[in-house]
């Protein structure tokens, strides 16, 4: 599946879960959603880890009673707040107990399979900084 094909059906899936919870919320009488925490809107941002994320990985990772991560690493952000980061060597994941992160993990999931199955050379390039990037956090660790 081509990665527009697949985003105009996350999108789709999306519209059509907001449009359930809004009838829902209409038929209990509420007209504002602020009632309903699944239906807030939260900054969130997933992006590749970078030198900067070693000690919030590190925390995430004791808070989540693991070890480390294996680098490159997607991360899930919200609020600015780490709460979920994937291996892209091997697909391990960690996550905040102290917060729902369900969704961010399949969110991570998700988009290291759009990477891995996306050949376009830009695509490729930003795999390999980050790789460099993931090396460059390893020696800093380290030292």
């Amino acid at each position: 599946m081509s990665n527009p094909e697949l985003n105009s059906r996350m999108a789709q899936a999306h519209t059509d879960e907001l449009r359930r919870r809004a009838a829902t919320l209409r038929r209990a009488g509420s007209t504002s959603g602020t009632t309903d925490p699944t239906v807030a809107v939260v900054p969130l941002t997933i992006r590749f880890a970078d030198s900067q994320d070693g000690r919030a990985l590190a925390a995430l990772a004791a808070l989540d009673s693991s070890g480390p991560l294996r680098l490159p690493a997607l991360v899930a952000e919200v609020r600015g707040e780490l709460r979920a980061a994937l291996s892209m060597a091997d697909a391990r994941v960690i996550a905040d107990p102290f917060h729902p992160t369900a969704e961010l993990i399949e969110l991570l999931r998700t988009r290291a399979q759009q990477l891995a199955a996306d050949h376009r050379p830009g695509v490729r390039d930003r795999v390999r900084v980050a790789l460099r990037a993931a090396r460059a956090l390893r020696l800093a660790l380290r030292g």
